[in-house]
């Protein structure tokens, strides 16, 4: 049992992510699956923010940036807010792959709600105050305005409730494929989603612009052919971040371990293919989701005590996810705080969040 904050934490196997936001399922090589492509603005900033620097460091010239399972482009369009000051030229390509019909969202009907409670779209409202995003990120207050401007120059406001709504329904018919039934289960996603019981204030509907589309490709595709989908050494950095357990639990969602060991030859597949794909010195994006790192099933046993930037912390950097990426030619770069404390010593618990390609690896 692991303390989440001040709250404990049991990890769970059989989850049911049916009535989860961003669930779907899709058809994949005749097989079918579940998907869960929830994400938001911003998300896991710390990550990001390393990425950005990373990449202004290493490639101040440019550099192909590819995500795979993009959703519908949350991370992409972030990163794209991120790196804005020094992309005026556009030498920044950044696309994101997914499914069709998660592809066909982003490029169609493109409509994104953001949220006040969110902590990393906490910074998109004017008012921001919460003093916790401030420590969990270190970003200034002027910082944060920068952001917010930059971010409003790509995207746009929608100001017609109604029109949202409208779109929304539209893009549920489309995808579903069949006539929009209005049900109270589709009611409450949308309710969820667009508007808040007691303040629409709490919400904003956005959309991006011509400008944000240029800069940002959507295509189909997926990580288990990255091999065959990008030139090799073309794109130096590669990001899967809170997917993995996608492939890891076979598309079921269930978070079984005989299910995760069934699965970890296909993982190391995947990661020799990244291997192959990045250049010396490219970076690998997995993020800080627990059961991308098995942490749901090992825990603190595999947890070794570590100091980062002078604060004694926990390090869980020894599953065999994390084996299969140094069999596969790759070393931690970045580790990032997973938002769990030590159940023994109340330290936090960090995850290796993004690795760098250090050697080649044969397919």
């Amino acid at each position: 049992m692991i303390r989440f904050n001040t709250q404990f934490y049991i990890p769970k196997t059989n989850v049911n992510f049916k009535r989860h936001t961003g669930h779907e399922e899709s058809i994949v090589n005749g097989q079918k699956i579940s998907l869960n492509n929830y994400t938001t603005f911003f998300r896991d900033y710390n990550t990001l923010e390393f990425t950005r620097d990373y990449i202004l460091k290493n490639y101040p010239h440019g550099a192909n940036i590819t995500e795979f399972g993009c959703s519908m482009g949350h991370k992409p369009y972030s990163l794209m807010v991120m790196l804005d000051k020094s992309n005026q030229d556009n030498k920044y390509k950044i696309t994101g792959y997914d499914f069709p019909e998660v592809i066909r969202k982003a490029n169609d009907y493109s409509i994104y709600g953001i949220a006040r409670f969110i902590d990393g779209e906490q910074i998109l409202f004017d008012d921001c105050k919460n003093p916790e995003i401030l420590k969990k990120t270190n970003l200034t207050k002027e910082e944060i305005s920068d952001i917010r401007k930059i971010f409003y120059k790509y995207f746009d406001i929608c100001e017609d409730k109604d029109y949202s709504h409208r779109e929304y329904c539209k893009l549920k018919q489309i995808v579903a494929n069949k006539e929009f039934a209005d049900t109270p289960e589709i009611q409450e996603i949308k309710r969820k989603i667009f508007y808040d019981d007691t303040k629409y204030d709490n919400k904003m509907i956005v959309t991006p612009n011509k400008r944000a589309k240029e800069l940002v490709t959507f295509k189909v595709g997926d990580i288990r052919n990255i091999d065959k989908i990008l030139e090799p050494k073309k794109s130096s950095v590669i990001i899967f971040q809170n997917a993995l357990y996608h492939i890891l639990y076979g598309g079921k969602l269930s978070y079984e371990l005989k299910q995760a060991y069934s699965n970890l030859q296909e993982i190391e597949n995947v990661f020799k293919k990244v291997n192959f794909v990045l250049p010396q010195n490219g970076i690998f994006v997995i993020g800080t989701f627990p059961h991308d790192h098995m942490f749901n099933h090992y825990g603190e046993m595999l947890t070794r005590a570590d100091s980062l930037n002078g604060e004694n912390v926990r390090i869980f950097d020894f599953s065999p996810i994390h084996i299969a990426l140094k069999n596969s030619g790759f070393e931690t770069e970045f580790y990032d705080f997973s938002g769990y404390h030590s159940y023994n010593d109340g330290k936090k618990i960090y995850f290796p969040a993004v690795w760098k390609k250090v050697k080649e690896a044969s397919l």
